[in-house]
C-alpha cells in the first residue's frame, strides 16, 4: 500500500494524474482529407498522438489491413466490419493534441455514405462500441507508460536519497574521528610544550656544564 501511494503521489507531482480521465465520444461534421464528414470524435485520456498513431496501425493490422498517408488521415482501405456494414468500409482516421490526452476522430466510408447514427442506427452504436474498446485499451496502455515512468524515476530519486543519506553518514562517521584526531593532536601538543620545557632546562644545565668544562680546560697548566 505505501509503494502505492509513492506511485501515485510521484504521478500526482509530474501531472499524471489526469484532471480529465474519462473516454468521451462525440458524433459530429469534422474536416478530413476528403472533405467535412461526418465521424466519431474520441477523446482518448493520457495518450500521446505518435503512440496513439502506432496503436491504430496494430489494430488495423489485426483486422487483415494496412494504412497509409493520405494528408493528415491514416486510411484503411477495404476492412471487413460485419457488425457494421455487409460491404467492407474505408476507414479514416486523424489524431490531435487534446489536454491531458488526444482526440482520435474516426471516420467510416459506408460506400455511398458515411456512417451516422440517423442513417446507420445499429452499425453506429457497432461502431461506437469498436471505438470506446479501442479508446480504452489505448489509454490503458498509455497509462501503464507512465506510471511505469514515474516509478522510474521514483526509483531514481529514491536512489538518490539513500546516496545522500549515506555520505551524510561517512561525513558524520568522519567528523567523529576527525574530532578524535584533533583532540589527540592536542594532547600531543600539550605533552610536546611540557618536553621542550623540560629540554630547555636539561640544556641550560648542559650549557653550565659545557662553560664549566671550558674553563678548566682552559685554565689547566
Amino acid at each position: 500500500m505505501r509503494y502505492l501511494l509513492i506511485v501515485v503521489f510521484a504521478l500526482q507531482s509530474t501531472g499524471l494524474i489526469l484532471a480529465q480521465s474519462k473516454i468521451e465520444i462525440e458524433e459530429k461534421n469534422m474536416k478530413m482529407s476528403q472533405g467535412v464528414q461526418n465521424g466519431l470524435s474520441v477523446f482518448i485520456p493520457a495518450a500521446e498522438i505518435k503512440m496513439l498513431e502506432k496503436a491504430w496501425k496494430k489494430k488495423v493490422k489485426e483486422m487483415k489491413g494496412k494504412t497509409t498517408k493520405v494528408k493528415d488521415d491514416l486510411v484503411a482501405m477495404g476492412i471487413s466490419m460485419y457488425n457494421i456494414s455487409d460491404n467492407t468500409v474505408n476507414i479514416y482516421v486523424n489524431c490531435k493534441n487534446a489536454l491531458n490526452g488526444s482526440q482520435f476522430n474516426i471516420f467510416f466510408d459506408m460506400g455511398e455514405s458515411y456512417l451516422s447514427s440517423y442513417m446507420h442506427s445499429d452499425p453506429y452504436k457497432s461502431a461506437e462500441r469498436f471505438c470506446y474498446n479501442f479508446a480504452l485499451e489505448t489509454a490503458k496502455t498509455a497509462l501503464e507508460i507512465k506510471v511505469k515512468e514515474a516509478d522510474k524515476s521514483y526509483k531514481k530519486t529514491s536512489d538518490e536519497l539513500d546516496y545522500l543519506k549515506s555520505s551524510l553518514d561517512k561525513l558524520e562517521k568522519n567528523i567523529e574521528r576527525w574530532s578524535q584526531q584533533i583532540e589527540k593532536a592536542r594532547e600531543d601538543i600539550g605533552k610536546n610544550q611540557k618536553e621542550q620545557s623540560e629540554k630547555r632546562d636539561a640544556l641550560s644545565k648542559k650549557e653550565f656544564e659545557l662553560q664549566k668544562a671550558q674553563k678548566n680546560l682552559k685554565n689547566i697548566k
